[in-house]
């Protein structure tokens, strides 16, 4: 039963921890800061904001032709 629970643990906290470990990674290694512009794929944009499980990036380019 234990190996059991074990098991649902560790598969429930596999994203939660995983992002707490990048974000830790950004935080003491600073490969971006807030303000930065940065691309991941084929995003583009300036980052706005880090968090413990996110970081938010305003993203550029990629216009529609209804834009202004």
């Amino acid at each position: 039963y234990f190996g059991l629970l074990s098991a649902g643990l560790a598969i429930a906290l596999k994203d939660p921890v995983t992002d707490l470990a990048a974000w830790m990674f950004i935080i003491w290694r600073k490969p971006f800061d807030v303000g930065d512009r940065i691309e991941l794929g084929k995003s583009k944009g300036d980052v706005i904001d880090i968090r413990p499980f996110k970081f938010t990036i305003l993203e550029i380019g990629n216009w529609v032709d209804a834009d202004q």
